[in-house]
Parts: C-alpha cells; sequence; structure tokens
C-alpha cells in the first residue's frame, strides 16, 4: 500500500532522507523543550477540519485499532516487514539472495 509513484525516482530516496531528518531534528528540539498543541489532530482549526472540511469521524477511525481482538491489528496481521537493507521493499530479497550467491562463490 502507499503512494508508489516516486517509487524508482531519486524523489523516493529523498523522503526517506527527509523524513530522518526531521524525526532527528524534531527530537533535539523537543530535548531542548520546544513544545507544540498536543490537540492539534482535532484542534479547531487543526489537521482534520483542514484535510477533511466535511467532518472526519475519529470514534469510526479509531475503532478497533487497539482492540483486545489482536487479529484486528495490521501490525499482527499480516505484521511488520522489516528491511535489513537500505532499500524498496522488494529489493530486500534480491539483495539477501545477492549476498548469499556472494558468499557460495568465495
Amino acid at each position: 500500500g502507499g503512494l508508489m509513484g516516486n517509487v524508482g525516482t531519486d524523489m523516493k530516496s529523498m523522503h526517506c532522507g527527509l523524513a530522518a531528518g526531521n524525526g532527528l531534528e524534531s527530537a533535539l528540539l523537543a530535548r531542548e523543550g520546544l513544545r507544540a498543541n498536543p490537540d492539534m489532530l482535532e484542534h479547531p482549526r487543526g489537521f482534520l477540519v483542514n484535510f477533511y472540511p466535511d467532518g472526519y469521524d475519529t470514534e469510526a477511525a479509531a475503532s478497533g485499532f487497539l482492540s483486545p481482538d489482536v487479529g484486528l491489528w495490521r501490525m499482527h496481521d499480516p505484521g511488520f516487514a522489516l528491511k535489513y537493507f537500505p532499500a524498496h521493499f522488494a529489493m530486500q530479497f534480491v539483495i539477501t539472495n545477492a549476498l548469499e550467491l556472494f558468499g557460495q562463490m568465495h
């Protein structure tokens, strides 16, 4: 799932770098005491109102999110897909097999 239009372009790598940089910068700023509104999603002038002007049902969106039935959790089924190499998910298998083949040849 997700937006796949930039896969195979330089922008895909840039997205990863920007996300990592933004995460690091956010952590450093928080450590220094920078604070923000914890209600920014639901705030009357926040994210949901701006991106969903016709309304957003937070109760419906959250239903089953942390249900006691772990079978409903997306992190449980189909489960996490861990990346071992800094590449697109499909490339993980190619890299793993190439390294295994290299090991057999040397």
